[in-house]
């Protein structure tokens, strides 16, 4: 194969002096790009550890409102049973209130027809003793 072409040794000398630096420059570029790399696979360890601890966190405080919603949901049924127990309770009482006043009542209506009937007798009484006297004067 002949060649047509000549080449000048600074010609060659150039392009193998433009090659090395290219090759440097490569090199340089694949240990930025190493770097680079390594500083990404850094950060994804990072941002996958921050995620996880997150999740965690995420969990727990799930866990806790859960639990809490749970406390508040039994408190709340604990206090309307209280309030249905005070509301039994307050309604027997009216009702022995009631009765109470009911038989107070009565009492004194009995109490009322008592003084009647005690005052009707002293009455009689009284008229007894009244002509007994009128009768023992009239004996005189």
């Amino acid at each position: 194969m002949p060649s047509n072409l000549s080449f000048s040794s600074d010609a060659i000398h150039n392009l193998a002096q433009h090659i090395a630096s290219l090759q440097k420059r490569v090199n340089e570029l694949e240990g930025r790009l190493e770097t680079t790399n390594d500083r990404l696979m850094d950060l994804a360890r990072a941002s996958k550890d921050r995620f996880e601890r997150m999740q965690s966190v995420v969990s727990s405080l799930e866990y806790s409102y859960k639990k809490n919603a749970q406390d508040v949901r039994t408190e709340l049924t604990n206090l309307a049973n209280q309030i249905t127990q005070r509301r039994v309770a307050d309604s027997k009482i009216q009702d022995l209130i009631g009765k109470h006043n009911q038989m107070v009542g009565q009492f004194e209506q009995k109490a009322q027809e008592l003084k009647r009937l005690i005052s009707g007798q002293d009455m009689k009484l009284l008229e007894l003793d009244s002509r007994m006297r009128i009768t023992e004067a009239v004996r005189r």
